[in-house]
């Protein structure tokens, strides 16, 4: 069975003030980490970006086709040429989400179209498995106006991994995503 990874790097970095990305973490771009957890599993690796500097990673690089709607906008264009039934969807301010804790949410989701951890009292829709079946169900709901993940996915049978379901993972460390300056300096002391 393939897998596919799409990294969501295409949003407006507005509380971090650049793109998050591209910022470095321990000597390499926060993308870079996201990419050296996930291709292990991979067989196919897609961005979704509106900076093309991404290119320079080796991958295929996609822009949100509509602009402006968040994650649903990158997830939906990658969708479009996601080549395998299960998908990694992860967001590239997720540098500590390792390859076993992700391989692990892939082992767990079986038949179900989403598979996502809880962390706290959220759910984490950007680090998560999504069967291609969701595609057309996800992009009438985008086209109907409706751009919120926590919305979308409620069309579909998900499945919510606690931290009781998942030993062995510090699921606060694994999904710790770095959204502004203060965390990007916290994470560096």
């Amino acid at each position: 069975m393939g897998v596919s990874g799409i990294i969501l790097s295409g949003g407006k970095s507005t509380r971090m003030g650049r793109d998050k990305g591209l910022i470095k973490l321990n000597g390499k771009p926060m993308i870079q980490h996201v990419i050296d957890h996930i291709e292990p599993i991979c067989d196919q690796l897609l961005i979704s970006a509106n900076d093309k500097s991404y290119k320079d990673f080796g991958f295929p690089v996609y822009h949100d086709e509509i602009d402006e709607i968040g994650p649903a906008g990158g997830i939906l264009s990658c969708f479009k040429h996601s080549k395998h039934e299960k998908n990694i969807i992860i967001s590239c301010d997720l540098p500590f989400a390792s390859t076993q804790f992700i391989r692990k949410l892939l082992d767990l989701s079986g038949d179900y179209e989403i598979t996502l951890p809880m962390s706290g009292t959220h759910y984490q829709p950007l680090c998560a498995v999504y069967s291609r079946q969701v595609y057309p169900v996800f992009e009438k709901t985008v086209n109907k106006g409706i751009f919120s993940l926590k919305s979308i996915i409620k069309s579909f049978r998900i499945q919510v991994i606690k931290p009781e379901d998942i030993q062995g993972y510090d699921l606060s460390r694994e999904l710790r995503n770095i959204n502004s300056p203060d965390d990007l300096k916290k994470i560096r002391q």
